[in-house]
């Protein structure tokens, strides 16, 4: 109990200050960045602002633990849902914070920093893509019902605004932001973050509980045991990489300590599939999207990161 206890606020205290960043962040974007600016700053190719969208995380740097809610607004302002799906999965591991902690944790090995990188960028972009190509509906019909979400949905699809005027309609909530005071903007600020917070938090609350118990219970020579050979080696490091659920700026100290046992492909699939879907990463998601949308999303992932774990072991001739 005392271990469990421990492991469960350890990841709820670690990650709690990025759940409250993300939620201000969306908040933000909600009150203060109308459709018309966002529209502005995504290219109209959809394929160059996929190709763009994980690199924003070298600008805004976020961790998996408060990157959803911000696809979520991004897909509400009218982003192309390829290019949120992108910067949804590419910036917690794209961003100078990872950058410089795998590149400490990994001193000797200075290659895993960039082979994370490239990886995590083409994942992303990949995936992206496959979404661009099996994703026929508008991005906010792969919504669920959000009680902070720009535009109020009905059955998928966003309300008629009266009228007929193309204006970016007021919110779910009823305000419309971009006629209100400086003052009525920041309190308006706080009453989305404060929604969105306990909108997402009961999921990550669930989430961090699993994940707790998986420390506790799952051992170390059990990993070890399994994780034999140039696939099953891989395999076993994405579920441990799953049902952990670390924060992508502390994981690559955990994937260092198996540096002796397992394959540099074994670990790099930790690395990169771990901050793109992990338990509570995945109840966050189902918060937002559709359940059929996040497990496509997740399946996409699997195979994706197997495949070049399995091929980076093949190609250096480790096996684990």
């Amino acid at each position: 109990m005392q271990f469990f206890s421990t492991s469960f606020l350890s990841v709820l205290v670690g990650a709690l200050p990025f759940i409250v960043v993300a939620v201000f962040a969306s908040a933000f974007l909600e009150v203060f960045v109308s459709r018309e600016a966002l529209a502005r700053w995504i290219p109209r190719n959809p394929v160059l602002g996929v190709l763009l969208a994980p690199l924003a995380g070298l600008l805004i740097p976020m961790c998996e633990c408060g990157i959803v809610p911000v696809a979520r607004r991004l897909i509400a302002k009218g982003a192309p849902l390829p290019v949120a799906i992108a910067f949804m999965l590419a910036n917690p591991i794209l961003n100078p914070l990872v950058f410089l902690s795998t590149k400490l944790a990994f001193p000797n090995t200075p290659a895993m920093v960039w082979w994370r990188m490239g990886l995590g960028y083409a994942v992303a972009v990949l995936v992206a893509l496959l979404v661009a190509l099996f994703a026929r509906r508008p991005g906010p019909a792969y919504l669920v019902a959000d009680p902070a979400a720009t535009v109020a949905l009905y059955d998928g699809a966003p309300l008629p605004i009266a009228g007929g005027s193309d204006a970016e309609p007021p919110c779910a909530c009823g305000h419309d932001h971009h006629r209100a005071t400086l003052a009525e903007k920041v309190r308006h600020l706080f009453e989305h973050a404060g929604d969105e917070f306990f909108s997402v938090g009961r999921y990550f609350i669930t989430g961090a509980l699993l994940a707790a118990l998986a420390q506790t219970f799952i051992s170390r020579s059990l990993l070890e045991a399994v994780g034999r050979g140039p696939l099953f080696s891989v395999l076993t490091m994405m579920v441990f990489a799953y049902v952990i659920s670390i924060c992508s700026e502390a994981d690559a100290f955990v994937a260092a300590t198996f540096a002796s046992t397992f394959a540099p492909g074994a670990l790099l699939a930790f690395l990169v599939f771990g901050p793109m879907t992990d338990i509570k990463n995945t109840l966050m998601m189902v918060s937002v999207f559709r359940r059929r949308f996040v497990v496509g999303l997740n399946v996409a992932l699997v195979v994706l990161c197997l495949a070049a774990g399995y091929l980076m072991n093949l190609t250096l001739g480790q096996g684990g």
